[in-house]
């Protein structure tokens, strides 16, 4: 009798559990139609200063901005829907958008509206959100070449070519100034390690110190920090690191440019040089 009765209640949680699903609350739906449409009148970028931009935003929740280096300034904005809300990130060079990436949350019934309403390219994710993205490229080479230009060549300087999908993955990471992660290890409630932790360990384990040098000098301020203290950390092991690399280091280690960092639940954005000297206590 007892195994009935959990039939019958899982049964009933069940029905109620679909017609949840199914509602779509229509005063919240306005709200993300207005900031679909909103965004939408933004997009292309490439005509407009990110000032511009960021004000026909209207409304939105700053969640980051700040200089990465060699001229690029990222920032992270919310803006809020009813259902969803649309994350959008953007790369600033020279008052311009460098690349944009926007994603609206929310899958199901609703994503499906709003992407039919979006009506532009995007890219649907696995939980029925979706993504769209615009890159500059001039803007985003005049980043690297100015991080060529003060911390060297990498070589390879296009290793994407030789890499396996998992290795790839791991390398953009680490040099993508679109990717935002946090330097530390044992991070969070659950100890997990960021994503450019993980990225980095992957390439030591895959026996690639030529990609951890190139990481050195990529445009993504956290992604160079976790190649200085592999490039130390190998170091101590024996490895030799060039002149090239050793000023590349120091730059790195001595750049005022703010790095996210984490330990334990804590989250705070100090400098390369104490990050470094943390991590090696």
């Amino acid at each position: 009798m007892k195994t009935s009765l959990c039939v019958v209640a899982l049964a009933l949680l069940s029905t109620v559990g679909v017609g949840e699903d199914d509602e779509v609350n229509q005063k919240w739906l306005a709200m993300d139609r207005q900031v679909v449409n909103r965004v939408r009148a933004t997009v292309p970028p490439n005509k407009i200063t990110a000032a511009e931009f960021i004000k026909r935003l209207q409304g939105s929740d700053v969640r980051e901005n700040r200089d990465i280096g060699f001229g690029a300034r990222r920032m992270r904005i919310v803006l809020y829907g009813g259902h969803m809300s649309a994350w959008v990130r953007l790369l600033i060079v020279d008052k311009k958008i460098a690349a944009l990436r926007i994603h609206f949350d929310e899958g199901g019934a609703v994503g499906d509206l709003l992407l039919k309403q979006w009506n532009k390219k995007a890219e649907r994710q696995k939980n029925g959100s979706f993504v769209y993205r615009y890159n500059n490229k001039k803007l985003l080479a005049r980043i690297r070449a100015a991080a060529t230009k003060t911390l060297g060549k990498a070589s390879p300087e296009q290793p994407e070519k030789d890499l396996d999908k998992v290795l790839l993955r791991h390398w953009r990471t680490l040099t993508d100034p679109m990717k935002v992660y946090d330097f530390g290890w044992l991070c969070y409630e659950d100890g997990s390690a960021p994503a450019g932790a993980a990225a980095i360990e992957a390439l030591l384990a895959a026996k690639r110190l030529d990609l951890v040098r190139a990481v050195l000098r990529s445009p993504n301020p956290e992604g160079r920090v976790f190649a200085v203290h592999a490039l130390l950390a190998a170091k101590k092991k024996g490895a030799k690191l060039a002149k090239e690399d050793k000023k590349a280091i120091a730059f790195v280690r001595e750049s005022l440019v703010p790095i996210s960092c984490c330990s334990g639940c804590l989250v705070s954005t100090t400098t390369a040089k104490k990050a470094l000297a943390d991590a090696a206590r």
